[in-house]
């Protein structure tokens, strides 16, 4: 590639749309040693000055501070050439990158091949990332009003877990939605989930599950307890079995990804679930991404602004690539620190990662004073972004985490359930505590035993998330 179309690029790196736009997919490239070397200082000064677009002379003072001798005066010939050419389209840039990752690839895989090994994994990561750098999520299709069926949603699929909340939800979860799980710490976030698929599995549905914090073998023992309803002291050997069987029975599909430790993008799940179609006759119907703040972009020196650009573009990305690929995504968020000392969470405890919320159809909130957790109560504050505006609407919820338990909170079964906090030697709470304010406006009531389901993954010993 020409010198000139390399500088025409670095002058559009200098935009802050650009590089925040592409700069994630800079990392790993082979660049000659005068552009590498300009890039970091790009990267150093849009680090140290967020709020503006960079210029030349800030390009050319950051080398001249930072640099001496022949290496100096050779970037200030090439940066002489940045000033004289017009940046580059965003498209171009793209371009640029994604050919630069295809070479690497098609190199690694030719070094392979003359080394007498197989290497799979490298080039195709590199050939999902040059996929990921090159789509700029534009390309969408235009319609006409005719075009348009009577449900707009598509087929919509029940999160299973309870009745009321799935008639909240307009049926549950429609085609290319997000739906995400908002709570502090430990309050359930991944039990929740892991619930819901099970119900969806049993129920027909295929649900990837992908991991990105918890073990996949923890996470096949969570689906497992949610069908048999049992803790952690009562599981035997024979349990795993009966759940399988029990799961299996309902038609649908589990497929568990373990990413945990990983860097995980929009664009490797893409290429996960390309994957799995290849090789599965069944639908990806769900995918449940364990959890979404896993995948944000380090903090690092990054801005306020930054930040919150990224974790919005993230947002975006996920949403449109449920859209995309025609399946719906189940994830879930952690709530601000101030947030995480309240019994009911507001939309102000959300505010500082509100770029995230607002691409994302529903947000639950999962609500729960110390008394409800002793009778194991919790209020879903259900927030959807849909162009119904119902407000805030609460459904009340028996969930007892150790059993991997939730469903539909009633005046019969709290009376049941009350009975049995007692044998189990828990503080009694009669009743349902007060709502007010915030995510607790609304009363819904309902109830169901959720029906649960997976392809066996071998079961690992569970550490509990959620109460």
């Amino acid at each position: 590639m020409s010198r000139h179309l390399y500088q025409a690029v670095l002058r559009a790196l200098l935009y802050k749309s650009t590089w925040t736009s592409v700069h994630y997919a800079l990392e790993g490239i082979n660049f000659d040693t005068n552009i590498r070397l300009l890039l970091a200082q790009v990267d150093q000064l849009h680090h140290s000055i967020p709020d503006r677009d960079l210029s030349v002379d800030d390009l050319l003072c950051s080398v001249e501070a930072g640099y001496r001798g022949d290496l100096a005066s050779d970037l200030a010939v090439y940066i002489a050439g940045i000033r004289e050419t017009m940046p580059a389209a965003e498209a171009t840039v793209r371009e640029l990158l994604a050919r630069k990752l295809l070479d690497q690839a098609a190199t690694k895989i030719i070094e392979a091949r003359n080394a007498g090994r197989l290497d799979v994994d490298s080039p195709s990561t590199l050939v999902e990332r040059a996929r990921e750098v090159s789509d700029s999520g534009t390309a969408t299709a235009t319609y006409k009003l005719s075009d348009f069926g009577v449900d707009e949603r598509g087929p919509v699929v029940p999160l299973g877990i309870s009745e009321k909340l799935d008639a909240v939800l307009g049926g549950g979860v429609g085609l290319g939605e997000l739906v995400c799980f908002l709570a502090p710490p430990r309050r359930g976030k991944t039990s929740i989930m892991c619930a819901a698929g099970a119900a969806m599995v049993r129920a027909g549905y295929g649900v990837l599950h992908i991991t990105m914090e918890t073990s996949a073998g923890k996470v096949s023992r969570l689906y497992e307890r949610a069908v048999l309803r049992k803790t952690k002291m009562e599981w035997t050997q024979g349990d795993s079995a009966e759940a399988r069987t029990i799961l299996a029975a309902g038609g649908g599909e589990l497929w568990i990804k373990d990413l945990a430790g990983l860097d995980v993008t929009p664009d490797s799940i893409e290429g996960c679930i390309y994957g799995l179609r290849r090789s599965e006759s069944h639908p990806i119907d769900v995918v449940i991404l364990d959890y979404l703040e896993l995948m944000a972009p380090a903090r690092g020196r990054l801005g306020e602004t930054q930040i919150r650009y990224l974790y919005g573009r993230l947002g975006k990305q996920v949403r449109a690539l449920a859209r995309k690929l025609g399946t719906r995504v189940i994830t879930a968020w952690q709530v601000n620190r101030e947030g995480s000392q309240k019994d009911t969470m507001t939309e102000i405890d959300i505010s500082e990662c509100w770029d995230i919320f607002k691409h994302v159809d529903t947000m639950i909130a999962l609500n729960r004073s110390a008394a409800e957790k002793a009778n194991h109560h919790m209020r879903l504050g259900v927030l959807k972004q849909r162009e119904d505006d119902d407000g805030i609407q609460t459904v009340n919820v028996y969930c007892h985490w150790a059993r991997m338990m939730i469903e539909d909170l009633t005046e019969e079964n709290n009376a049941i359930y009350q009975t049995r906090a007692k044998t189990e030697a828990l503080p009694e709470q009669s009743g349902l505590p007060g709502q007010s304010g915030g995510m607790v406006s609304g009363e819904c009531v309902g109830a169901r035993r959720p029906s649960f389901s997976t392809k066996s993954v071998d079961p690992g010993i569970h550490q509990e998330e959620g109460p």
